[in-house]
């Protein structure tokens, strides 16, 4: 069975816009200014600092919190995505979503080299 992998890939403003509206729901303190920067945490653990324009200002979500904010934007927005799909976050030089919509029994994702 073939499958779809999607990527969504956000601008910054979009991951403050995600990021402002799911803050109060999940008791999370964050910053009105726009987020200059994203990175992965250093240590390899699953959390992504957001740098804001105030010197030395930011916040460390999990990629589980971000992820949360960006899915709950796209509804918000309406960009599509399945329902049922495995979805996982990237960040890197963007931040990015992707996601694997594939049946249940399929167990091999096909890569195609670039």
């Amino acid at each position: 069975m073939s499958s779809e992998l999607r990527i969504i890939r956000f601008q910054l403003d979009e991951v403050s816009a995600a990021v402002l509206s799911l803050a109060p729901r999940i008791n999370l303190k964050v910053s009105e200014s726009p987020i200059l920067g994203a990175h992965a945490a250093p240590d390899g653990s699953p959390k992504t600092l957001l740098r804001y324009g105030e010197a030395g200002t930011g916040i460390v979500m999990s990629n589980n919190q971000l992820a949360a904010s960006l899915i709950a934007y796209c509804h918000m927005v309406n960009i599509p995505l399945p329902r049922e799909g495995k979805k996982s976050i990237q960040v890197s030089v963007s931040i990015a979503i992707a996601v694997v919509d594939r049946p249940p029994e399929s167990s091999v994702l096909m890569r195609r080299s670039t």
